[in-house]
């Protein structure tokens, strides 16, 4: 049975851990963050009740560590415009990223550190929630 090179690249590509295409969205966020502290990473749809202010979304989830743990806010909206005008609307509580053309991560209970080294992995700016305005 003759096996083909390209097989066998692929076959040594998955066991060794390589991803063979471009992570984007949720997926991306999930891959930038160390989650090792974790034994179950739960992805649950929707996110923050202030959201419902941002029009525009075109994807969020939030991803938890466990029950009750650190976890992140992901959206995508449908451009910079609506990015900034949701978050002029009703930015978050907590630090968040944003990122690519519409995107942007927001952090709950993750460590300093963590929100630079992922922000930057993804390419951000990592923003610190308003004092005014609060609700």
């Amino acid at each position: 049975m003759a096996v083909s090179l390209g097989t066998a690249v692929l076959a040594a590509a998955a066991m060794l851990g390589f991803h063979l295409y471009p992570r984007t969205g949720l997926d991306r966020v999930r891959h930038v963050l160390d989650w090792s502290g974790c034994t179950s990473v739960d992805r649950r749809d929707g996110g923050p009740a202030y959201t419902r202010r941002w029009p525009g979304i075109r994807s969020e989830a939030t991803l938890v560590c466990e029950d009750l743990g650190p976890q992140v806010f992901y959206a995508r909206l449908g451009s910079s415009k609506e990015r900034s005008a949701a978050l002029r609307a009703a930015a978050p509580d907590e630090p968040y990223c944003v990122y690519g053309k519409a995107e942007l991560v927001v952090y709950v209970a993750i460590q300093r550190a963590e929100r630079e080294q992922s922000c930057g992995k993804l390419g951000g700016s990592l923003r610190r929630p308003s004092t005014r305005g609060r609700r």
